[in-house]
């Protein structure tokens, strides 16, 4: 199945100005020039040049010396140290750079410790060799030093959510960590989800995490690392079992009746993305029960095809496995050596949410005043870490038309979508594609006055009609 452009609004409750855009600054204006008080590179004040070794000999020839250094808050060099060259010239490279004054380098107006490079280049002439263009001055080329990587924590053990170990999912969360100066992790950006449920184990592992920073020369510096985290339900031996996910989670090999998957195919089928149905607002108020069984296609690249309501007991239960089912994807399967496609059908139950989860807390107290604030009341906006795009709904290609949702949802107070209710929708495959999509977004915690809160949103999700391009605005 084809994703389609999309366009989506963040509406927090309440009208956002309209802004327009400024043009290009050409000079700096009062806020850069205030930038560039507070934050400056080292420079250098005052050199000695190198005094070359007696008798280097008739016939040697160029030579140089890479040496690194440290510039402390004062500006004086520390720790010069050679990083390749001549033997013959390194002690006098050192000894000369160790002489050097610099003017301190500024971060956020504070003076820092910054790490530096340069290298010295002996000739046979007797006279230091300028390294950069005739006219330059000071006669030295000052570099930046590389930065090393951040390195391994010591453990990177995920936490597996508990509520999933019966249904024995698997899967993976990719995560860019901020790392600050102490090793610690400061700021993360999720980069992609098997599914959404393993969001907040991933955020709670990396957490109280633990590494050697990264560093310019022996200076630790803020860096950024990629981890990936997985998770595999395990038994009480702390073997990963999965054999039966499929069953586990009502999905059956269509038209193969008595046929385990896990014995029709090479290999256990392994889903890269899923996503649970939403609950159809109305009947989760109304504590409605009931499912769905949907019939469903997996072709040979992995993608979900064909996806077809089989029977429901409302019809906005098949709606929703439906939606749910068609942003799915596969890794692709194999039978016989070969790869293949497959015929599923996935039976699902909507069922009461249990007595402690996050569902049934609002559930609880919708409509309260507890659940009446409005995100102009939060200390920061919301900041989304996770989202995933709607999928073009497939009923609708053959129309080829373009198509527009609103969604109402609950931020909870770990930043995770809840209870998305489809307010308004074109058509109302528009609206089931757009609230399975928010129903898997992740914003920091929202606070209020410095303590978590639950905030209600609005959501305005346009479709593109297919193979129509996005205009510029």
């Amino acid at each position: 199945m084809k994703n389609h452009c999309f366009g989506l609004a963040l509406v927090l409750l309440f009208a956002l100005p309209g802004t327009a855009a400024e043009r290009l600054k050409i000079k700096p204006g009062p806020e850069d020039l205030a930038y560039l008080e507070k934050n400056r590179g080292a420079s250098l004040l005052a050199w000695a040049h190198p005094i070359y070794p007696p008798e280097p000999g008739a016939d040697w020839r160029e030579r140089s010396v890479r040496v690194a250094f440290e510039v402390d808050t004062e500006g004086r060099v520390v720790d010069a140290r050679v990083l390749s060259g001549s033997e013959q010239f390194q002690a006098v490279a050192v000894a000369a750079v160790s002489r050097w004054k610099f003017r301190p380098e500024i971060v956020d107006g504070q003076p820092a410790v910054a790490s530096k490079a340069v290298r010295l280049v002996f000739t046979p002439a007797g006279t230091p060799k300028k390294t950069a263009r005739d006219d330059m001055w000071p006669p030295y080329q000052i570099e930046q030093v590389e930065v090393s990587p951040p390195g391994d924590p010591a453990n990177t053990d995920a936490l597996y959510p508990r509520f999933l170990v019966n249904r024995r999912l698997a899967g993976e969360v990719e995560l860019l960590l901020g790392i600050n100066t102490d090793g610690r992790v400061e700021g993360v950006k999720v980069v992609r989800a098997t599914h959404p449920d393993f969001l907040s184990g991933a955020l709670e592992t990396v957490a109280g995490w633990e590494m050697r920073p990264a560093r310019q020369g022996r200076v630790p510096v803020e860096g950024q690392k990629l981890a990936v985290l997985s998770f595999y339900p395990v038994d009480e031996n702390a073997q990963v079992v999965r054999v039966d996910w499929l069953e586990r989670n009502g999905i059956l090999l269509r038209d193969l009746p008595g046929t385990k998957p896990e014995e029709y195919f090479d290999r256990i089928p392994e889903a890269v993305a899923m996503v649970d149905p939403v609950y159809p607002h109305n009947l989760a108020q109304a504590g409605t029960r009931g499912g769905a069984r949907v019939n469903f296609s997996v072709n040979h690249l992995g993608q979900v095809v064909d996806v077809t309501v089989g029977e429901a007991t409302a019809p906005e239960f098949g709606q929703a496995v439906a939606a749910a089912i068609a942003a799915w994807k596969f890794e692709p399967l194999q039978r016989k050596g070969e790869v293949c496609g497959a015929d599923f059908s996935i039976t699902w139950q909507f069922t009461e949410p249990l007595p402690d989860s996050a569902e049934q807390r609002l559930m609880n107290n919708l409509g309260t005043e507890q659940q009446a604030i409005s995100a102009r009341q939060l200390d920061r906006p919301l900041f989304p870490l996770f989202t995933r795009q709607p999928i073009y709904p497939a009923a609708r290609l053959d129309a080829g038309e373009a198509g527009r949702a609103e969604i109402e949802m609950i931020v909870d107070r770990d930043g995770r979508v809840r209870l998305p209710h489809i307010l308004a929708a074109s058509q109302p495959e528009f609206g089931w594609a757009a609230a399975t999509a928010v129903s898997q977004w992740l914003f920091e915690p929202p606070r209020k006055g410095g303590q978590p809160v639950a905030v209600r949103v609005i959501i305005p999700v346009q479709f593109q009609a297919p193979g129509e391009r996005v205009k510029p605005e």
